[in-house]
């Protein structure tokens, strides 16, 4: 779906340069995938609910972890889950952080960082999209 491509490429350049994401964008990408699949038919209410879990456990997990995860990256994937439902977002959100993972460990392992670096998180979810 290009609108969802459309907001995470704006958000990875502002997370990779500023590690800021626009919630207008986010709100944009949300509102229109979400008519995109009103207008398509494709709205089942309960896709819509799971659509939301990863992007709530995110939440939760910014939450009690003094962010390890960004609220900007929370506020991408709960509207990502409204466009893409459930299982789709689910799927990404894995795929994103198995790729996460692998560049945490290059970072630790070649570059010598400490386990408490910071990296963006939208590039990955950005891949996560493009694999599906």
């Amino acid at each position: 779906m290009s609108i969802v491509l459309a907001g995470l490429l704006v958000n990875t350049i502002l997370d990779i340069k500023k590690r800021k994401v626009s919630l207008a964008v986010i709100i944009l990408m949300t509102l229109g995938g979400v008519l995109w699949r009103i207008q398509s038919g494709d709205m089942e209410p309960l896709d819509l609910a799971s659509g939301l879990l990863p992007g709530i456990c995110c939440l939760l997990i910014a939450m009690f972890t003094r962010q390890s995860i960004g609220y900007g990256d929370v506020w991408i994937i709960l509207g990502m889950g409204l466009v893409l439902g459930g299982e789709r977002i689910t799927v990404l959100c894995v795929m994103a952080l198995f790729a996460a993972g692998i560049w945490a460990l290059f970072l630790l392992i070649v570059l010598h960082k400490g386990k408490r670096y910071e990296f963006p998180f939208v590039p990955f979810l950005l891949f996560g999209h493009l694999c599906m």
